[in-house]
């Protein structure tokens, strides 16, 4: 059903030009009302999302992370339009104006909820989010006026970037960050404590041994998916987001060196030949390793038994039995917390759990060099 209304989609006017996948994974997927009608009837809030397409991994979370920069950049126009009343249709390319600076200016703080009594925005990062968007989408109006020889629109993009260098900061930037910062105050940082994590720890491995063998598929992966996310405390998304193809490339590998192997200490001799280690995407594209245990390992190779008994062709290990998308680690974690009575169920979320290794790693006082091994484990630094 979902597919017949996307293919469907691509026959209506503004589809014929636009990249295709783009197209099915950013512009059907967006919400339909009056935003995205603003969204389809800009050609450079259609140029910035399928240029953020182009040069980003088309991954299952892609698609939500441009829809939202393009509807920001709809929701502006939708406001400028409002303070405009009366007038013809604005574009996002009218907006662009140093002449309009002002009027955009108030725009964004309309949109991001700007108090004028405390000089504080409510949505400080979202004012931050649209400057980067303006700043990149007047750089396309250049570049588009570059390749036309257009003198009066290369002249504009000039003129709107250096109002947007003089002004922006003092008036959007500095204050948006301000706010982000003094919201944070006093805020509780909650973290789980060890108890509650070996309570969620001993909760999935019993849940385990009473199931092997007759667990179901959506039972299953979602067990593992909190298993393997627990041992490795990585970041939410990038456990579920592991691939079929990064699993099979990892059996491919070769036996560790002796000389090296050699060099290591009786612990680590021990931890190399116990756990199997697979390497996956992670921030910013960096190579972030995951380790498995013997018994995770046989659960992978279940998961992946039972994908071809529900015939599901998704590249994601970790697929929901649709197959469209992995399913959500963070959902995953909060509500086996919840089944495991830990006592704050509601502080489980990956982000915390990393943070609590953190914390842990510190009070126990290891040496700099196995701190900073751990920080690159979990895709950090030393710092």
């Amino acid at each position: 059903g979902k597919v017949a209304v996307v293919e469907g989609k691509m026959l209506t006017p503004g589809a014929e030009n636009m990249n295709k996948l783009f197209f099915t994974k950013v512009i059907s997927k967006m919400k339909d009302d009056e935003i995205r009608d603003i969204v389809m009837k800009d050609s450079l809030i259609l140029k910035y999302g399928e240029r953020l397409f182009t040069k980003k991994d088309v991954e299952e979370h892609t698609s939500n992370h441009i829809s939202t920069r393009m509807r920001n950049l709809g929701h502006l126009v939708s406001a400028l339009q409002r303070a405009n009343s009366g007038t013809k249709a604005r574009t996002l390319t009218e907006d662009l104006n140093p002449q309009n600076f002002n009027t955009l200016l108030e725009g964004v703080k309309d949109i991001c909820k700007f108090n004028a009594s405390t000089n504080r925005f409510s949505l400080g990062s979202k004012a931050l989010k649209i400057g980067y968007s303006l700043k990149r989408c007047n750089d396309i109006l250049r570049s588009e006026a570059a390749k036309k020889n257009d003198a009066d629109l290369k002249a504009q993009t000039d003129a709107f970037d250096v109002a947007f260098t003089g002004d922006w900061a003092d008036f959007i930037s500095s204050c948006a960050r301000q706010s982000m910062e003094t919201a944070k105050f006093n805020a509780p940082k909650l973290l789980p404590t060890c108890e509650d994590v070996q309570t969620l720890y001993l909760y999935l491995k019993e849940k385990r041994e009473e199931n092997t063998g007759s667990e179901q598929y959506g039972e299953l992966v979602q067990r593992l998916l909190c298993q393997i996310s627990l041992l490795n405390r990585k970041r939410g998304g990038e456990v579920q987001r592991m691939k079929v193809a990064d699993y099979e490339k990892s059996k491919t590998t070769k036996e560790m060196d002796p000389e090296i192997e050699q060099c290591l200490s009786p612990v680590e001799r021990k931890l190399a030949r116990f756990l199997h280690r697979i390497e996956i995407r992670g921030k910013f594209g960096r190579k972030v390793a995951i380790l498995l245990t013997p018994t995770m390992l046989e659960d992978v190779e279940r998961v992946i038994t039972q994908r071809v008994e529900h015939s599901i062709e998704s590249p994601y290990l970790f697929a929901s039995m649709s197959g469209e998308r992995p399913i959500r680690g963070c959902d995953v974690i909060q509500r086996f917390a919840k089944e495991a009575q830990v006592k704050e169920p509601s502080v489980f979320t990956w982000t915390a759990m990393r943070k609590q290794l953190a914390t842990i790693t510190q009070a126990m006082e290891i040496t700099d060099g196995d701190q900073d091994m751990l920080a690159e484990f979990l895709d950090h630094d030393i710092r």
